[in-house]
């Protein structure tokens, strides 16, 4: 006898897959609470399968590690989103995080709002408005670059918001973050606004110079009801057009062609008057007008140039009897 043990082959065989078995249940055991630092045992196996343990180990500490910098990552993120004052939302369908600031309107906590729809924070108005944005940009189709809608905000009045979105990776899967700024200040006044335009249009159709205004290139972008009188064309036709491809102006007593009052104005930003003997000729000749004319270049705040309004009106009559009245005293 040499003193080595050796075993029968089918004994060293039942063994061997014993200690496989109990390696397979130790990789699933330590697999259920690798996070919690379980691994998988070496002792008393063979050389092999306790270097196949050891590999195990190796992957379970890189898996632990990536695990350990995405909760990092995902913390540092939730620290952000809710530092910023805007409404920050990660969504498919439904929603997986959001800020204090997307909770605060609905009076829940945010972590309450984590697989609720998104739509539930919306007017039912613009839910299927959000509903297609998100199956567009979920499909790869990109979708609008950005949405306004109106948030639900208990009894009151819901505020406004301009949302912009784009895809992202948020644990381990594709979800959209929305990022969302208030706007309800701005809708404010631009309904203001809105007002105002409506209420200055309604005077402006209501007196009887007519008014024409162009923008900054000198195309026309509004008549009043008085002007197209005037002009002989109505408003639609003329829209787009320069006042010299709709009229032609010319002097009363040379016929001189005065040039596109319009085009003046912006050239030399200055208010441009015909003066006296301005003579109004349709394009076809049919029609001739003696009028006044003031084209006046329109100032913004900051004080650039937005366009030009030009008021005008029929003189024709009391020219004629000036001049009757001239050739009279002659």
């Amino acid at each position: 006898m040499t003193g080595v043990q050796t075993c029968a082959l089918p004994i060293c065989q039942r063994r061997y897959i014993r200690q496989v078995v109990a390696l397979h249940q130790d990789v699933v055991e330590s697999a259920e609470a690798a996070a919690f630092g379980l691994r998988v045992s070496r002792s008393g196996m063979p050389n092999e399968l306790g270097e196949l343990g050891g590999t195990i180990n190796l992957l379970f500490d890189a898996l632990a590690s990536k695990d350990e910098q995405t909760r990092q990552r995902e913390s540092l993120f939730q620290e952000l989103a809710n530092a910023v004052p805007d409404l920050v939302l990660v969504h498919r369908e439904r929603i997986v995080f959001a800020n204090s600031v997307a909770a605060e309107p609905v009076g829940l906590a945010p972590e309450q709002l984590v697989g609720r729809p998104v739509t539930d924070l919306m007017r039912p108005a613009f839910r299927a408005m959000m509903r297609n944005a998100i199956a567009a940009r979920l499909g790869d189709e990109g979708g609008d670059d950005s949405i306004e809608f109106q948030l639900i905000n208990g009894g009151e009045r819901g505020a406004w918001v301009e949302a912009h979105s784009s895809l992202i990776e948020y644990r381990g899967q594709q979800a959209i973050l929305t990022v969302a700024q208030d706007i309800t200040y701005r809708k404010s006044v631009e309904a203001t606004l809105g007002r105002s335009k409506q209420q200055a249009q309604i005077t402006l159709e209501s007196i009887g110079e007519g008014v024409i205004t162009s923008d900054t290139r000198g195309m026309i972008d509004y008549m009043n009801s008085a002007a197209e009188k005037l002009i002989g064309m109505d408003r639609q036709s003329a829209l787009g057009k320069r006042l010299g491809d709709v009229v032609n102006l010319v002097d009363e007593g040379d016929r001189r062609d005065l040039g596109d009052p319009i085009m003046r104005s912006l050239a030399d930003r200055r208010r441009i008057s015909m003066g006296s003997r301005a003579l109004m000729v349709s394009h076809d000749g049919d029609t001739e007008l003696s009028i006044e004319l003031t084209a006046s270049p329109i100032k913004s705040p900051d004080g650039s140039i937005a366009g030009v309004v030009v008021i005008m009106h029929d003189v024709s009559e009391v020219r004629g009897l000036a001049q009757q009245m001239s050739y009279q005293a002659a």
